[in-house]
């Protein structure tokens, strides 16, 4: 019985943080972060990885995957600074 009192309160703090997360990366708001992944090239996209350190000049430490549909010449330890939406992906276009 403990173990699942222990479970719920667990799932609860994680939706918290997942929702908390989500909230802040609202469309229209400036993103800064730091590429921690060398590029993976896909047939119509360039995904990388990146910790994002501010959001609206607030500091955050989120780890987000940034895909690109042009070539762009970023690096590992690049650091950019984007506006725009961040969203969920649904299905896996490459």
């Amino acid at each position: 019985m403990a173990c699942i009192v222990i479970s719920a309160i667990l799932t609860n703090l994680k939706n918290h943080e997942y929702e908390k997360k989500m909230s802040q990366m609202e469309k229209g708001k400036e993103f800064v972060g730091m590429i921690v992944s060398n590029p993976s090239k896909k047939e119509y996209t360039t995904q990388y990885q990146l910790q994002v350190k501010e959001i609206d000049n607030k500091p955050c430490n989120i780890m987000v995957y940034v895909r690109i549909k042009q070539e762009a010449n970023l690096q590992y330890g690049d650091e950019i600074s984007f506006r725009r939406g961040i969203y969920q992906t649904r299905t896996s276009k490459e």
